[in-house]
């Protein structure tokens, strides 16, 4: 006996191959002795029926290093050399080999680990890192491990999460998933298959914090990465005792930004300074990192940014391999990347000036350790980084010197008639810088203005808080070159001496203006400082007296006294300079020859008006005041008033108003003022005029509404003023139509924008007030619209409509309408008719009746438009023909005029249908009448299945015949609808059953026919039968035909005809049942027919399948049909030897019979089966015979229970 290991060329053999006696499985009496490999036994001896066994032995592992690197495993039929463990041993007996073979396979166990990535967490500043293990098995057996893992990141790393381990489904192959254990340990007593892959993933998330180290994080050294770097992590895996171990590493970004002032320096622009900043984003880590970027300018609120701020790249600074595209400011990057150990440098700058008016007034510089937002030029960036941000700042300051100028005072000069003016002009800087500058001054005063002395500028030391004293000059050329230190002030004194002399100038003193004086008016003085190239201006300005007069008409309004008015006249004395100033007044009235003064005038001092400290006395008319004082910027003031009316018989006749520009005495109610101020006369003026109202009333129009039937009728009033002066009124409105008009809506009054042309829109009362109290001014109009929506009824009156009377209308008539306008005390009336129509719509139905097209149906309908009314009226007109959704149209719907029905003179066009008549005429009292007409049918395939008849009371859409006409006028819509119904008779056929008839072998089968109507009508119908079986099927008896009662619901019976005919003639009301029957008796006979009987087709039978019957159903001269299809059952035995072999029993067989009981029909069937074994006398039965299901060979869903011998199956 002679092995040979012929292994795979990647198995190492560790210890020698080795072969034992194995005693447990040796049954031969001698123990044969065992050679030295591969030699197991020389000259061995075996008894008959016993046995020597053997065992070989040895130690191996897979190493893919060691051979072709890919192991081979045995084939499971056929193993060969090279594969697995193979093993060969060969018998040698009387010189003749016998060989066998085993093989067996090793398994391959190895361990891999990635870093799948880093990436953001949903948490700032966190990152997320998954690495992938995988252990593959390239051996042929499964193989048995234990893998753990060990995450030793940098010491500055820290971990927020713990490491976790998961499954893998995504990459694991094998066929069995392992149980995860608690982190350190991953599997424990895993399984991995040959050729199979175990995947698991560690998760963990970390942050990096160089407070949480040494401070220094130590990026992964390359291929050769060692625990304390980066993400390091460690993968072990133990089989079989041994340890194999892998690892990965990645890295963690650490973003960081600087941010510095580069410097503040004047800006090109006068005044302004252009500041530049720094800002540097560093990547110190070891992984890319995308970042945001923005920048916050935030400085005192006192400085003003004229340009900027915006940032740009500073190329010369950055050392990123990429330049990064600059944002909209205050963005700079929206989604930069920076590369470990690299920078990205950028700028940002603004240019600015600081104006105190913009912020709070005080400039604030920045605090020397740590600046804040709203200091000096504080500016701070932020970088986003994983939803984290960073943020840096810098600071810087800015000059702001201004000037400030303010008269001090205006006193009385040593010289009568001249004063001394005194300025003051103070420099200051509230910035953080030195500030220098030039100071000028001029002094341009109104040239009625005398300048007798000076100017002259001198330092204020009082009021200077500078260090140094400025050297002071002439006016024009005050400081050039000074200096003034942050928070500190240059102060000085600027004094003239001055008179106001009207000859020496315009003649017109021209007062100072409060909010922004000008050179030229009052003591105007200016004071000019360049800084920086940029000019600042302050000026100063004081006044001298200047009295003036102001007259105006305050109103004239309805006396008391029918046709008179009472005129109010005011006057205001002003002194708008800065002196007190004294006065004469005088008044004048010439108002029109042909106006009367029936009261007054009268004068009184005007309290509410008066502003001055002083009443003024007031003298006899036309005397006003004698010596009266007036303050600066005060005011006194007076009213003049008269009771007054036009009289045209005590003047020349005619009334002249006032003229428009320049009114003069004797035009409407002329009055005059006159101020004297030391000698000298001042007047004004002041005109009115009467008013003269006057009405006017029209019917604007009368339309169609919106309501079916009703018209809104507008009528247009309009109140006048052909006078000089607003007047007041009171305006009404009466509405009186004829008794058969009712009003559903108003009447409402409203004001009519188009033909208003006063200034004010009058309030509009309830109907009938439409104005109280309204004002209208001269030759202008107040227009309003009254509106009311009605119709014409007659049961709500007297039933005979009356119509407007052609010249003079009265109350009563048609829609009569009045106006009243009451004007100081007395009224005026106009007045207004028209007249309505009144047009209705009647639809019917005319006729169903059969059509010349088998199973078709013409249906007719009526329409008929009325106008009961006096006024023609236009009209649109719609046919929507809407029936059951099962009602087909084969030919119309389609429109004519019905001549017949037709009153109206007039033939209207027929459009193409749904609309019939597109903006048609019916006259009053006339009627425009017209037919519609279809071609239908039922068809219930069609819709949904079911035909619905009209309703009794309100049919509705989907219903029947359902018809509706839509009557139009003026886009309002009246409908009437008409609905018929049609017949639907169907024809139902089912198989009630084949049943066993009393001869053996025949059937009896029933069919059963229902006769239906689901339509709206009766319908009448003939009703045949065909039976039409397979060729094989032999009709013993029938068929025959009978009515079905129990099925009937039909309230008449019909009379059944000789088979095939059924009913003749019959009848079927809507929505019942005739039901009938049909019965035969069959038989199968295969010799009768072709031999190969046919079952009924599952969905769709035909003539000559099983029992195939149809019905035929006549409607109209229209067939329908219906079928039923059953089968009969056909049942054979087949019997074949199925097996003869050698028993167990020495010189005895085994025999088996097959018996078959098949049906070739279409309808299962019972059966009983015995079986007769009578072999040969000379043959002796040992055992059975016995029966018993042949499940290999059974097609039935059901297993029989077989029976005592020789009763197979009974039943």
């Amino acid at each position: 006996l002679l092995q040979n290991l012929q292994r795979n060329d990647n198995v190492v053999i560790t210890a020698a191959p080795t072969a034992a006696n194995d005693a447990g499985n040796t049954t031969s009496l001698t123990t044969e002795t065992v050679s030295a490999m591969p030699t197991i036994v020389t000259g061995g001896f075996i008894e008959p029926g016993l046995v020597d066994a053997f065992t070989v032995s040895t130690t191996v592992f897979l190493d893919l290093g060691t051979g072709d690197g890919t192991y081979e495993q045995c084939n499971a039929g056929s193993p060969a050399p090279g594969q697995g463990l193979y093993n060969d041993v060969r018998l040698t007996v009387n010189g003749s080999h016998t060989n066998d073979d085993a093989c067996a396979d090793v398994p391959g166990i190895n361990i891999s680990k990635s870093l799948v990535g880093v990436v953001e967490s949903a948490n700032p500043g966190e990152y997320e890192v998954t690495y992938s293990l995988q252990v593959g098995n390239s051996g042929g057996l499964d193989g048995n491990y234990d893998l753990t893992d060990t995450f030793s990141p940098n010491n500055n790393v820290v971990v927020v999460v713990a490491p976790v381990v998961a499954n893998d489904a995504v990459n694991t192959s094998s066929t069995s998933v392992e149980a995860v254990g608690a982190y350190p340990a991953v599997v424990t007593g895993g399984t991995i298959e040959p050729g199979l892959i175990d995947a698991f993933t560690v998760t963990a998330t970390v942050r990096l914090d160089l407070n949480a180290g040494d401070g220094s994080y130590e990026l992964c050294n390359g291929s050769a990465v060692s625990p304390g770097e980066g993400l390091y992590n460690l993968a072990t895996l133990t089989v079989n005792g041994s340890d194999k171990t892998d690892t990965a590493c990645g890295d963690l970004p650490n973003v960081e930004i600087s941010k510095i002032l580069l410097g503040v320096a004047p800006s090109a622009a006068f005044g302004e300074y252009d500041v530049t900043y720094s800002v540097q984003v560093s990547n110190s880590g070891g992984l890319s990192a995308g970042y945001a970027l923005t920048d916050s300018f935030s400085p005192d609120n006192n400085v003003v940014v004229s340009a900027g701020p915006s940032a740009a790249n500073d190329v010369a600074n950055t050392s990123s391999a990429t330049i990064e595209a600059i944002g909209a400011f205050p963005t700079i990057v929206a989604s930069g990347t920076i590369e470990p150990g690299q920078v990205d440098a950028f700028t940002v700058t603004a240019t600015l000036k600081v104006d105190l008016s913009s912020g709070d007034g005080s400039y604030e510089t920045c605090t020397a350790g740590a600046p804040l937002s709203g200091e000096g030029l504080f500016n701070e960036a932020t970088v986003s980084v994983n939803g984290v941000d960073i943020s840096d700042n810098a600071c810087g300051e800015v000059p702001n010197v201004k000037v400030n100028k303010t008269l001090l005072s205006v006193l009385p000069s040593a010289t009568p008639g001249e004063f001394d003016v005194l300025y003051a002009l103070q420099v200051s800087n509230s910035g953080g810088l030195t500030g220098n500058y030039d100071l000028v001054d001029e002094f341009t005063p109104n040239s009625n203005v005398v300048i007798s002395a000076g100017p002259t500028a001198q330092n204020d030391a009082p009021n200077t808080t500078s260090p140094t004293i400025e050297s002071v000059g002439p006016p024009l050329t005050m400081i050039i070159g000074g200096t003034i230190e942050p928070g500190r002030v240059d102060a000085f004194t600027i004094s003239a001496t001055v008179k106001i002399d009207l000859s020496m100038g315009d003649g017109s003193y021209e007062a100072c203006n409060a909010a922004s004086p000008v050179a030229g008016e009052g003591l105007y003085n200016q004071a000019r400082m360049v800084v920086n190239g940029e000019h600042t201006l302050d000026d100063a300005c004081g006044d001298l007296p200047n009295v003036e007069i102001s007259k105006t008409l305050v109103g004239v309004v309805e006396s008391a006294v029918p046709g008179e008015f009472d005129v109010s006249y005011s006057l205001r004395v002003s002194n708008s300079g800065g002196l007190d100033g004294t006065y004469d007044l005088t008044d004048s009235f010439g108002a029109n020859d042909n106006v009367v003064i029936s009261t007054g005038p009268i004068v009184a001092n005007d309290v509410p008006n008066t502003t001055s400290g002083t009443t003024e006395i007031v003298g006899a008319f036309p005397s006003i005041v004698s010596g009266g004082t007036i303050e600066p910027g005060l005011v006194d003031a007076f009213t003049v008033t008269a009771t007054v009316k036009v009289d045209l018989g005590v003047g020349d006749g005619s009334y002249e108003s006032c003229s428009a520009g320049t009114p003069a005495a004797g035009e409407g109610l002329y009055n005059e003022a006159i101020l004297t101020v030391n000698g000298s006369d001042t007047t004004d003026d002041v005109c009115a005029d009467i008013p003269n109202v006057e009405i006017s009333k029209t019917l604007v129009g009368i339309v169609e509404s919106a309501t079916p039937g009703a018209f809104n009728v507008t009528y247009l009033l309009q109140v006048s003023n052909s006078g000089g002066l607003d007047g007041t009124y009171d305006l009404v409105d009466t509405f009186s139509p004829n008794n058969n008009v009712v009003i559903s809506a108003g009447p409402t009054a409203a004001n009519d924008a188009a033909f208003t042309t006063s200034s004010t829109t009058e309030t509009v009362g309830a109907f009938p007030g439409i104005v109280t109290g309204g004002t209208i001014e001269p030759g202008l109009v107040d227009a309003f619209t009254v509106t009311a929506t009605v119709k014409v009824d007659l049961l709500t009156g007297d039933g005979s409509y009356e119509a407007c009377s052609a010249g003079s209308p009265t109350a009563g008539e048609g829609l009569y309408n009045e106006a009243t306008v009451t004007v100081n005390n007395n009224d005026t009336t106009d007045d207004a008719c028209g007249d309505l129509p009144v047009v209705e719509i009647s639809k019917t139905l005319v006729d169903v009746i059969e059509s010349a097209t088998p199973g078709e149906f013409n249906v007719t309908y009526l329409l008929q438009v009325s106008n009961n009314g006096a006024l023609d009226a236009h009209y649109d007109l719609e046919d929507t023909f809407t029936p059951n959704d099962n009602v087909v149209i084969s030919s119309g719907p389609g429109a004519a005029n019905d001549a017949t029905n037709t009153t109206s003179p007039s033939v209207e066009t027929v459009a193409t249908f749904p609309n019939i008549v597109l903006n048609g005429l019916v006259e009053g009292g006339k009627t425009d009448a017209f037919t519609v007409t279809a071609t239908v049918k039922i068809d219930l395939t069609a819709g949904d299945g079911s035909y619905e008849a009209c309703s009794t009371g309100t049919p509705a859409t989907g219903e029947g015949l359902y018809n509706e006409a839509t009557l139009t006028v003026n886009g309002s819509d009246t409908t009437d609808d008409a609905c018929g119904d049609l017949p639907h008779v169907e024809i139902s056929k089912t198989l009630v059953g084949v049943v066993e008839g009393v001869a053996p072998g025949e059937f009896d089968v029933t069919y059963s026919l229902r006769v239906s109507n689901r339509g709206g009508l009766d319908g009448a119908y003939d009703l045949t039968d065909v039976f039409d079986p397979n060729n094989n099927i032999v009709i013993v008896s029938g068929p025959t035909a009978a009515n079905d009662a129990g099925n009937t619901s039909s309230t008449s019976v019909e009379t059944i005809g000789a088979f095939p005919s059924i009913v003749s003639g019959g009848t079927i009301e809507s929505g019942l049942v005739d039901a009938f029957t049909v019965t035969a008796t069959v038989k199968l006979d295969l010799s009768s027919g072709d031999g190969n009987y046919e079952v009924c087709s599952g969905g769709t039978p035909a003539a000559g399948e099983g029992l195939y019957n149809q019905a035929v159903l006549t409607v109209n001269n229209q067939d329908t049909t219906d079928e039923a299809c059953g089968d009969v059952p056909n049942v054979e035995i087949r019997k074949t030897v199925a097996s003869f072999g050698i028993s167990a029993t020495p010189g005895a067989f085994d025999v088996v019979y097959l018996l078959e009981v098949s049906n070739t029909g279409g309808l299962p069937s019972n059966y009983d089966l015995t079986d007769n074994y009578s072999p040969n006398d000379n043959i002796e039965t040992l055992a059975g015979p016995t029966v018993a299901n042949d499940i290999g060979n059974t097609t039935s869903p059901t297993i029989e229970t077989v029976g005592a011998y020789p009763a197979a199956v009974t039943g």
